[in-house]
């Protein structure tokens, strides 16, 4: 009976440990700069090389009384 709660914890454990695999991804360096009059906010990821990089487009966002937006 032991090992069967034993098992079953440490299967609970693992689930619990992986969850967070699918969490939002987060820049590890920002930068922001003007390049020819233009305002650019600048995120870089390290991510798994079998992350979509679609996925780590922002929608709309402001910062420090600036607007940003994506262009590819």
């Amino acid at each position: 009976m032991k090992k069967i709660i034993s098992t079953c914890i440490a299967l609970m454990v693992s689930a619990a440990c992986s969850i967070s695999a699918f969490a939002m991804e987060v820049p590890t360096n920002t930068t922001i700069q003007d390049l020819n009059g233009v305002r650019q906010y600048i995120k870089i990821y390290t991510v798994a090389p079998d992350t979509d990089p679609q996925s780590l487009i922002d929608d709309v966002f402001e910062y420090d009384g600036y607007t940003y937006t994506y262009r590819p």
